[in-house]
């Protein structure tokens, strides 16, 4: 007897094997606790290699939304085998998370957003602190001030004329 082209005397029993092995993986993943990550919020049940992709459908805004209605308004989500996201589903949880919990404002620090903005001193990229709140200060006064709004004024005029005769052209 042949089973997927391998002779059964030599074949089978490794087939079988195999089979066991890969089954005794799949629960001890799902099983295991993931204890790296510390205190997580709850979560639905996560496939390996893809995490909680096999939720999100399109339009994602309503699965997220399904998936908050199932589990509370704080809902942690594994995308794929590296991307971890914590997804907050009412104004006052994310109000009291992004006020009392201290880490949630930093941005993940890669080798991109080092070279790109210039070791992460700028406004965009830098560590939550005393100088992102001077730099914020800063670029509100002076950027987004009332004086400059009002003499970029011709500019912003222009650009939407170019953007509306590219409209319109089309």
């Amino acid at each position: 007897m042949e089973l997927l082209g391998v002779a059964s005397d030599r074949g089978a029993p490794l087939l079988v094997g195999s089979l066991l092995v890969a089954v005794a993986i799949f629960i001890l993943m799902l099983l295991r606790p993931d204890g790296r990550h510390g205190r997580l919020p709850p979560s639905p049940m996560a496939l390996p290699f893809i995490g909680h992709l096999h939720l999100i459908r399109p339009p994602p805004h309503r699965a997220f939304d399904r998936i908050i209605a199932r589990h509370g308004p704080l809902v942690y989500l594994r995308l794929g085998p590296s991307a971890h996201c914590v997804i907050i589903g009412s104004a006052g949880v994310a109000h009291d998370v992004l006020k009392f919990e201290g880490s949630i404002p930093e941005r993940p620090l890669t080798a991109v957003t080092r070279h790109l903005a210039y070791d992460s001193v700028g406004f965009a990229f830098a560590p939550y602190g005393p100088h992102w709140r001077f730099m914020k200060r800063l670029c509100m006064s002076e950027l987004l001030g009332p004086r400059t709004i009002e003499q970029l004024r011709p500019v912003r005029a222009a650009e939407l004329a170019g953007v509306l005769r590219v409209a319109t052209a089309a």
